[in-house]
Order: C-alpha cells, then structure tokens, then sequence
C-alpha cells in the first residue's frame, strides 16, 4: 500500500509541475514561418546543380547549414550544400643535398653573404613542371637575413639572378615559450638544373646552419576572397585582462566585425618592427571582455623597402574585439590599417530529383538553431570537374510575411488554465481520504 501511494503522489507531483514549465517544444520539421526575412531567387529551368554567390550583406546572416533553408512555393524544402570558395591547392616538394657551402663578398650587393649549391635530380617531375617555391630548414631560432636566388642550366658557366633581396626571419621570445619561423621564399616559376643560394650575413652576426633545402611547386587555382575595411579606435586600458608579458606597455583598440572574418591584416607606419599582439573578445552575457585571448601571436615586418601589412591568421566570426599591441622596448607603434578577409561562400542545390514549385526563396534570420537532416555533400563530391553548373540570382532581401514567433506562443504560468491543477489535487484528496478512512477502520 505505501509503494502504491508513494507512485501516486510522484505521478501527481509530476503532472502539477508540468504546468509551471513553459512548453517550448523544438519543431521536428522547419517551415517558412520559422524565419523572419526571405530572398526570391531567380533561376529558369532545372539546375543540377544551381550555385547562389551570397553577397557580403547575407554573409553575417549565413553562419553555417541551420541559420537559412532554400523552399519553392509550396514550401517543400530545398536540400542544400553551404560550401567556402577555397582554392585547390596541390602542392610537390624535393628535398636536395647541400654542396659548395661558401662564404664570400657578393657581386651584386657587396655584402657579405654564405653561399649553397643544390641540383635538381633530371627524372624529377619538378625539373619538367618547374618550381616557384623554396623552403629552408634552419637550426638557428634567432634572425632576420636576405636571399639571392640564382639558377642556371647544367651546360651554362655562370649563374643568373632570378630574386633578389627576399626576407627570411627566425624569433624565439626570452621565456623560450614563442617561436615563430618564416624561411619559404616564393618566386615566378623556373626550369633551371642548378641553383644556388646567396644568405646575408649582417655584421657582427654569424652564417646561418642550414639543415635542408626543398624545392616546391606550388600549384593553387579556383577559390575567391571578400575583403573589408574595418573601422578601428583607441580604447581604454584593461587591466583586468590576461596578459602573456604584463611589463611591457600596451595599446588598446576595439573593433567590431560587420561580417564573418577569416583573416585580419594588420598594416602599421613603422619598418622592421616586431610586435606580441593578443585578441579578446566581448562576451554579450557577461558584458565585458572575456579575460583570456582567443588568440595570440607575433607581427613581424621584415621588409624594408615597403609597407608590408601583415597577416594574422585566425578565425573569428561577427564579434565585437579587443586588440592589444605589446610595445616593443615600450615603444609605441602606429597602426595604419585593419583589413577583414574571408573566403567566399556558396549555396548548392539540386531540382532533379523533387517535384519543384517554382519561384524558389532563401529563408533567413531563424529564431530555432535546427540543422538539416539531409546530406547532399556525396554527390555534389561526385560531380565532374567539368558539369555545368548554373548561377541563380538573388533579388533584395524582405520580409517574411508568414513569420510566425515562436516566442508569442509562449505564456506565462499565470495566464495559463489551472483546470489540470484542480483535477490534480482533487484526485490526490480523494485519495488521501480513502486511505486515512481504511487506517481508521483498522484502528
């Protein structure tokens, strides 16, 4: 009897606190009515598949596969492939052996440089496609050098210039917890047999220990950027923040990402500098800057003869940022520039294999984060290289009428029915009555 009782009043209590929970059920399919703008596309005929180029202002709308569906009339779905237009990249390497290391006055400039000697083997695939990369393995952390690159074929006497005055630099910071190495030199393509490699040595400074030379042919095509200037002004200092070197002084900017950024580039006054920069970000819960980076790195510029605007390679999407500039030897440092980059983004789809209803709509800004169920990546993989792909336009962007909230449909507690609450406590009392009755006759 005491187990029969104790599952009643837990079923009861369980029925009595459904009442006070809001009932926000996630919705098995997505509808039009999810989502609150939409875009006419514009496409004749079927499409196998059609390709939509989102523009830079859908971009901040569009941040993965559950932020926009594609629907025809009727509102059957569209299955879609959200896909970045990266390049294809094939890169082919060689590793050589080192031979006539020297040390002499060059011709050319007059310095004094260490000089390597490498052939490039006959039945090499590189010695008939060409190279236009070279990349050296050094053993020194510390450096900031030049390099002459000359070439000629095996029945040639002397050499010729092919670049000159490239940077390499090596950077190990003093807590051996940093270490950063630029050491590949890019080049137009070449077909020469022999190379050699002319290394500044500055003065005061010693010949660098070259482990291994590779030549590479680096081969990229397709692939599309979107890039933007992004605003930027001075901000307060932070004390409260973490900081890898907390000695140094530091210089603060803010700026907020008006689309998903892939790449940020940094272009300052100053030449040859070399700078620790952090990144936070802005947390909207917490209304401050979280107190850790998101990222961290080193700037260098090593190029004297121009203003290089230096990469940061990270990813961060449509947030507001914290940049802090380390001053070397409390140095200020001027900050020029701040260029947003990414690459390009796509939507895929297929009408051949669905009864569609045409015109066809992007739906955007969802209030329900659902990812689709379908997967269309195989055969869009499985495509030739050379299938025809048809381009479908997008009209402006509007409102969606038929946007219903989920939130309106939300009440709360007090404007809810109590009936169920009633009935409840009206069972559990004619039960209680029951059982107190029983225990009285016993008794």
């Amino acid at each position: 009897m005491t187990h029969t009782l104790f599952l009643f009043i837990t079923t009861a209590m369980t029925l009595l606190a459904s009442t006070f929970c809001y009932s926000k059920a996630t919705p098995i399919t997505i509808t039009p009515n999810h989502f609150k703008t939409l875009v006419p596309i514009e496409i004749k005929g079927e499409c196998s598949p059609c390709e939509i180029k989102l523009p830079l202002n859908l971009l901040s709308k569009i941040l993965g596969a559950s932020s926009f569906r594609v629907f025809d009339q009727k509102g059957q779905e569209i299955p879609t492939l959200l896909i970045e237009d990266h390049p294809y990249r094939q890169d082919e390497e060689i590793a050589l052996v080192i031979f006539n290391q020297v040390q002499y006055k060059s011709q050319s400039t007059g310095e004094n440089v260490q000089s390597l000697e490498f052939t490039l083997p006959e039945k090499d695939n590189l010695a008939n496609d060409g190279i236009n990369s070279l990349r050296l393995s050094i053993a020194d952390t510390n450096f900031q050098r030049e390099i002459n690159l000359l070439a000629k074929n095996r029945q040639q006497t002397n050499f010729q210039m092919i670049a000159e005055k490239l940077p390499i630099i090596g950077f190990q910071d003093k807590a051996n917890i940093y270490q950063y190495k630029q050491t590949q030199i890019n080049f137009s393509t070449q077909k020469f047999s022999d190379y050699k490699l002319e290394i500044s040595i500055p003065q005061k400074e010693h010949a660098l220990v070259i482990e291994s030379v590779f030549l590479q042919k680096i081969k990229e095509s397709g692939g599309s950027q979107y890039a933007v200037n992004l605003s930027f002004h001075r901000s307060e200092a932070r004390p409260s923040l973490y900081s890898v070197n907390s000695a140094l002084k530091k210089d603060f900017y803010e700026l907020t990402l008006p689309i998903p950024i892939q790449k940020l580039e940094f272009a300052f006054a100053e030449k040859w500098y070399k700078r620790f920069v952090e990144i936070y970000q802005y947390s909207e819960k917490e209304h401050r800057y979280l107190p850790h980076p998101v990222a961290s790195t080193y700037l260098f510029n090593y190029d004297s003869q121009k203003n290089q605007v230096v990469t940061f390679n990270n990813l961060v999407r449509n947030e507001k940022l914290l940049l802090v500039i380390h001053q070397g030897n409390n140095v200020p440092i001027t900050l020029n520039e701040i260029v947003g980059k990414g690459f390009n983004k796509k939507i895929i789809f297929f009408t051949d294999t669905i009864a569609v209803s045409m015109p066809l709509y992007l739906y955007l800004d969802s209030e329900s984060e659902i990812f689709p169920s379908y997967d269309i990546e195989e055969r869009w993989k499985r495509l030739p290289k050379d299938h025809l792909i048809k381009d479908a336009t997008l009209r402006e962007l509007a409102i969606n009428k038929q946007f219903i909230s989920s939130i309106d449909q939300e009440k709360p507690v007090s404007e809810r029915p109590p009936y169920l609450i009633y009935i409840v406590v009206a069972l559990l009392a004619i039960f209680l009555l029951g059982y107190f009755i029983k225990i009285a006759r016993r008794v």
